[in-house]
């Protein structure tokens, strides 16, 4: 998998880090946004084996912003297809009908394939409904919010609340405890499970 990564300026506890002459050095959560920037490499992989990550990714340099990471796309990015949306609803509706229809003929010992083809498909209506919360199915923020709320409705899925809380993952993905998507556990909370416990978690 994938090194996990953290924000260095969203921790909930006093930091020790190695430096290179082995000293130990205190990093507080109230100025780790000034100190993320003077770690070295060495003391970000030992900040991360102490929380439980593989690694700590650096900072971006203080005169690169975002708008100039997003100008930096290729313009195709940005434009939205309609017939190519509408498409993948008209799959979406069409799979998810087929998936329903086959768990109603399906003898019992093949409903398991019927139950995994319908959950596919239920899947898309899920991912077309996540692209109308990212404003990227069409061009009218009215279409996407009906689209998204009749996309989610058969999933019991709220689109708005989810639609919010999911731009607040997006805002700050990766930060410790305030991700709403992302929940890590760290060293201390995995050493005070029970045994069950990890094994359930693992």
């Amino acid at each position: 998998p994938a090194a996990r990564t953290a924000n260095l300026a969203h921790t909930v506890s006093p930091l020790t880090v190695n430096s290179t002459q082995k000293e130990q050095v205190q990093i507080r959560p109230a100025v780790l946004a000034q100190k993320r920037r003077q770690l070295s490499q060495e003391q970000r992989n030992a900040w991360a084996r102490q929380i439980g990550f593989r690694s700590i990714g650096k900072q971006l340099p203080e005169d690169v912003t975002l708008t100039e990471v997003v100008k930096s796309l290729p313009k195709e990015c940005f434009r939205k297809d309609h017939l190519k949306s509408w498409f993948s609803v008209l799959v979406s509706i069409i799979g998810l009908s087929l998936g329903i229809y086959g768990v109603y003929l399906s003898p019992w010992y093949l409903l398991p394939f019927a139950w995994f083809f319908a959950g596919t498909a239920a899947t898309g209506w899920f991912v077309i409904g996540h692209d109308c919360g990212h404003r990227s199915f069409h061009r009218e923020d009215i279409v996407e919010d009906i689209v998204g709320t009749l996309m989610f409705a058969p999933l019991i899925y709220p689109f708005e609340p989810w639609r919010i809380m999911h731009a607040t993952h997006h805002q700050h993905t990766n930060k410790l405890g305030v991700d709403t998507a992302w929940h890590p556990v760290t060293w201390e909370q995995l050493d005070s499970m029970s045994f069950m416990q990890k094994g359930l978690f693992k």
